[in-house]
């Protein structure tokens, strides 16, 4: 009984991602959502895949993917402070 609920719910998990991505893909075929905004969320997961690329471990990626992330959200938030500090 367990293993039958499991893969109904990991089957349910991919059937509702595929459907998000659908209507994400649809979204912006119609202009409703800027490219630009779907670009910056898909960073994280072109990171990931990069790693997984090098590291050859999904558990690697994604420690590589969690720290690369922390490294730009650092930068990120340094040059935002320049930026304000000199009024750009």
């Amino acid at each position: 009984m367990v293993p039958i609920s499991i893969g109904v719910s990991i089957a349910l998990i991919a059937i509702g991602i595929l459907i998000v991505i659908a209507f994400g893909v649809r979204s912006i075929i119609f202009g409703k959502v800027e490219l630009q905004k779907v670009i910056y969320m898909a960073v994280p997961f072109v990171i990931f895949f990069i790693s997984l690329v090098i590291a050859d471990d999904a558990i690697r990626a994604g420690i590589i993917t969690l720290l690369t992330m922390m490294a730009l959200m650092i930068l990120l938030i340094v040059v935002s402070g320049f930026r304000n500090l000199f009024n750009f």
